[in-house]
């Protein structure tokens, strides 16, 4: 790429502002589909990621949380439809 940079550094510099990285998620997702991915529905934005935890590595919000156990969730249920 130009000027040395690489995707990781695409990606990285968004996600450091408070929803950047939700940009850089939502062509993520574009771009696997595109490859042919299965992608898991939904989203969960954690803005500051690096403050979002507590010092046994738990989310410190409640909403993060359940935000964390929808997107899960979706995951189990999307792995029982497609192994069924």
């Amino acid at each position: 790429m130009h000027g040395g940079a690489s995707v990781r550094h695409l990606f990285d510099l968004p996600a450091r502002r408070a929803f950047g990285g939700v940009r850089s998620l939502q062509l993520a997702q574009q771009l696997l589909l595109k490859l042919g991915c299965v992608v898991v529905p939904g989203q969960c934005v954690l803005a500051q990621a690096h403050e979002a935890f507590d010092e046994q590595g738990r989310l410190k919000s409640p909403r993060a949380q359940k935000a964390v156990d929808r997107l899960a969730a979706n995951l189990v249920r999307l792995c029982g439809r497609l192994a069924g």
